[in-house]
């Protein structure tokens, strides 16, 4: 690492008066020990004696040892490092040091925020320092450096423990947010009525898959998923699209919000808007459609291929905006990994996406929803409703998920013969949070959506 750059003053950020105060405040009340540990830890102090001496204070605290400065003393000199403070007189310095307890909040606002920013400093002379050296190649380079810049933008100075009122008071806070459908609430709604119930929602961080056979509506629900949250939540959505453009996705959405917009009900196929054979009154509906549509947070990013490196990079700075809520991927066997795996090993590539996935979900905060294909086998068997064991590339994938729902729908196997026509089986193969079974949806073919049932459809069940 390079060393630390200083400004054109020659200095660098820190304010030694600050670190001084606390140390001073400590040695005069080691009471306040407590406030300050969760807070500031030795390495956010700049001065390396000022950094000493709090890390034997801490020594002193952890072996429930009397602190004052003597056996403050004494430790440093245990620790080998008397001379490097500059001595006992230092001691006697600190020790004298004028601080008011009053100033005890800005002291350490201001040590964190030095340190931040050295931090910062010292990330991007790292980040020079390896781009120099030219030992990676230029996207690997990119994402590894947005992903170190990330680290410290996203530094969460809390303390490592709550106490049950509190962790009580948190939840209490996010059940009267959910009540509300406040759209701060720590879950994404899907938008219908009996999956919600069943899920509760898309719970930040989790990593949701939707399997299913081809032709069974995965970017359809995905989409109306997607829909709901922007409409009704206020949620950014991110739609990573692998395998259709963006133009195909804006019809999907046209198509769909106008069979809600639609006076009779009967929106706008996609067909017909591809092909621009559409009546006046059609091309106003559009213009309703449209205008709806540009008032929702969605992006579209529809590269093809897309590594996990470069959704991880593109995620990161649509977060970094406050423009990411929730993430669908469609889909991710058409993903490319970081190329770290062994070559021809498709297994532990998607196996690799999959935990990558996982970890973005941690990172950023937000839900991910990766739609996923299923095997082949599936189709062999009397038996076509989805299991776990038909997820494609499949041992990862059902680990690394919180959540992993299957779509499947009677009328595909059976077209003229099914009992059930239009309804889709939304099987909950896995719920980390809860309880799996089925929920059920009304599939619109025409307008390629899904819909909440009707009294009438329940009877089916």
């Amino acid at each position: 690492m390079c060393a630390l750059q200083t400004d054109a003053g020659g200095r660098v950020p820190a304010n030694i008066e600050a670190e001084k105060s606390v140390l001073s405040m400590i040695l005069q009340d080691p009471p306040i020990l407590s406030q300050i540990v969760e807070q500031v830890k030795p390495d956010d102090l700049y001065a390396p004696a000022n950094r000493i001496i709090l890390q034997a204070i801490m020594n002193l605290s952890d072996k429930s040892e009397h602190i004052d400065r003597v056996s403050v003393q004494e430790e440093i000199l245990r620790m080998g490092e008397l001379k490097t403070i500059g001595g006992a007189s230092y001691l006697y310095e600190i020790e004298g040091f004028e601080a008011t307890s009053a100033g005890l909040e800005y002291y350490l606002r201001s040590i964190r925020g030095k340190a931040l920013i050295r931090k910062m400093v010292s990330t991007a002379e790292t980040i020079v320092s390896e781009g120099l050296s030219d030992t990676r190649e230029a996207n690997h380079f990119l994402e590894w450096a947005e992903g170190e810049v990330f680290k410290v933008s996203q530094v969460q100075l809390k303390t490592s423990y709550l106490s049950l009122k509190d962790i009580l008071r948190q939840l209490i806070t996010e059940v009267e947010a959910r009540q509300r459908k406040d759209s701060e609430a720590p879950v994404v709604a899907s938008g219908f009525r009996d999956l919600d119930e069943k899920l509760g929602g898309f719970h930040n961080t989790d990593l949701i898959i939707l399997a299913a056979r081809p032709g069974m509506g995965k970017t359809a629900l995905a989409l109306n998923l997607g829909l709901n949250a922007a409409r009704e939540s206020s949620k950014h959505v991110v739609i990573f699209s692998l395998e259709m453009s963006s133009a195909q996705l804006a019809t999907r959405l046209i198509s769909t919000l106008s069979a809600e917009m639609a006076p009779d009900g009967r929106g706008l196929s996609g067909r017909k808007v591809m092909e621009g054979d559409l009546t006046k009154a059609q091309m106003d509906l559009l213009g309703k459609v449209v205008h709806a549509l540009y008032s929702m947070p969605i992006v579209v990013d529809d590269t093809p291929a897309l590594s996990i490196i470069d959704l991880r990079a593109r995620a990161r700075r649509l977060a970094a905006e406050g423009r990411c809520d929730m993430i669908i991927v469609d889909y991710l066997q058409l993903m490319r990994g970081s190329g770290n795996t062994a070559p021809g090993s498709r297994e532990q590539e998607v196996a690799e996406i999959s935990r990558s996935l996982k970890a973005l979900a941690k990172e950023l905060d937000v839900p991910i929803m990766a739609l996923s294909q299923l095997n082949r086998m599936l189709e062999s068997r009397a038996d076509k409703r989805p299991q776990l064991a038909d997820l494609r590339e499949s041992g990862s994938i059902e680990q690394d998920a919180d959540v992993i729902l299957f779509i499947f729908r009677d009328e595909v196997y059976n077209k003229d013969k099914s009992e059930r026509p239009g309804i889709a089986d939304i099987i909950i193969g896995k719920h980390r949070h809860g309880g799996t079974g089925d929920t059920h949806l009304r599939f619109d073919a025409r307008h390629v959506r899904f819909q909440t049932l009707a009294k009438v459809d329940e009877e089916y069940f």
